[in-house]
């Protein structure tokens, strides 16, 4: 299964003077699944380091502050920025944390078409369209575009009364295609299926999908296709004017080794990213200070002043995967401290979560584990950059559009071999622990 930035970083960077709508209209499912770009953009070079940091942020080796500091100094390098804020705006945070976030879900999405097997159809044979991510006006037009889609599509493997449907049902295509005259669309057959959509989806296990009238097909969903077909790329062409080899897949890696033009454009790619990184890298150090004497912090927020050396101050706020000694992650709970989560939503870290710790204090042992305030730098760096999903309490019907008191948000990132979850209250933002699984 192809990691998410792999599957970024196999597209071709495409200049696209188009709206999204009419990129839909000139081109073909499958060449806008091979194609990177981003609407009403037309410089290339702006495209391929956008593509760059973009896998960057989807691979978790930078963060949403860092990409958007990123692309904001490459957008004012090549003067493409006018500053308005407006969603027009190629270098607004509004519309950089959107093509982040849609870049990175798409991706994750295409990953988890590919590990649909027949073992995995026969146990869970649907999927649910439900909120996974909060927003803070979230669209309410949902059940329009599903009936709208099922109309289209004669409701093949789909359920009328309930989001859910068979994973190979063209009611997700014909969502992502806008049926209905949607066109905020992005015309694939996975989430999101609208820009900004905070809608996922959610595995439905063979009793249920028997019990809504869906009888499983074994029909493997349709994967994301990085080789489109000699019929589609002649299609492009007829409707692009560009040549046919712009449109056939790069070569791999494995290939490389048997054509020396190809491995130096494989090596080109490699050393490209290297130098995009350390470009980001470059551009965090000069954002960025030690509080105590003004030296530059690493890419993970370590001073090397001589007046610390390595292992002195590093940014517990911004969060960093490494841990902190005790006493500071105790003065940085009593103080208290408010973050922004992946989802966009209000964190908050403060006694509640160190008396939980320190004294035991809510736990079904009362055993005080004083060891995992040392994770702080990770929690938060979860917070900041992981998946959202909902817990909710025993005994209650999940909700995900007004959950029930007591639902957790539960923010999850992989870490030293396992993973870090953060679990925060939905109603108050208040965080109430985190653990790391193995």
């Amino acid at each position: 299964m192809p990691a998410p930035e792999q599957t970024i970083l196999a597209k071709t960077p495409t200049p696209m003077p188009w709206g999204s709508d009419e990129i839909r209209a000139r081109f073909a499912a499958q060449i806008r699944e091979r194609a990177f770009f981003s609407a009403r953009t037309i410089q290339m070079d702006y495209v391929r380091r956008l593509q760059k940091v973009c896998a960057e942020y989807a691979a978790g080796r930078i963060n949403t502050a860092d990409a958007r500091v990123g692309l904001q100094a490459i957008l004012d390098e090549l003067g493409l920025s006018d500053h308005t804020g407006a969603l027009t705006d190629l270098g607004s945070a509004r519309r950089l944390n959107l093509i982040l976030r849609t870049q990175t879900q798409m991706a994750a999405s295409a990953a988890r078409l590919a590990e649909q097997t027949p073992d995995v159809l026969d146990g869970w044979p649907a999927w649910r369209l439900t909120r996974m991510g909060s927003r803070a006006i979230p669209r309410t037009d949902w059940p329009r575009r599903w009936k709208a889609a099922g109309d289209a599509v004669g409701w093949r493997g789909a359920c009328k009364g309930r989001m859910v449907a068979l994973k190979g049902s063209p009611i997700w295509q014909a969502l992502g295609d806008g049926a209905g005259g949607f066109r905020d669309t992005l015309g694939n057959p996975y989430p999101p299926f609208a820009f900004g959509s905070g809608l996922d989806w959610e595995d439905v296990p063979r009793a249920e999908a028997l019990r809504l009238g869906l009888e499983p097909d074994g029909q493997i969903p349709r994967q994301a296709n990085l080789a489109p077909s000699d019929v589609e790329i002649a299609e492009a062409v007829a409707k692009t004017g560009l040549g046919p080899d712009f449109f056939r897949p790069r070569p791999i890696l494995n290939h490389a080794v048997l054509n020396h033009a190809v491995l130096n454009r494989a090596v080109r790619r490699v050393l490209a990213i290297a130098v995009a990184t350390a470009a980001i890298r470059a551009i965090r150090n000069k954002a960025q200070h030690c509080p105590q004497d003004g030296a530059f912090l690493d890419t993970d927020g370590q001073c090397h002043s001589p007046k610390h050396g390595a292992g002195g101050w590093r940014s517990v706020a911004e969060g960093y995967k490494g841990r902190c000694s005790r006493q500071e992650a105790e003065k940085r709970l009593n103080a208290g401290m408010d973050i922004r989560g992946s989802d966009g939503r209000r964190i908050r870290f403060d006694r509640f979560v160190h008396d939980h710790y320190l004294f035991g204090q809510r736990r079904k042992d009362n055993a005080p584990k004083p060891e995992n305030l040392e994770y702080l730098p990770v929690a938060v760096f979860a917070v900041r950059n992981g998946t959202r999903t909902l817990k909710f309490p025993r005994g209650t019907t999940p909700d995900y559009l007004n959950p029930p008191r007591g639902t957790q948000a539960v923010y999850s990132l992989p870490f030293e071999n396992g993973v870090m979850r953060v679990y925060a209250y939905v109603d108050t933002g208040r965080v109430s622990g985190w653990h790391l699984e193995k």
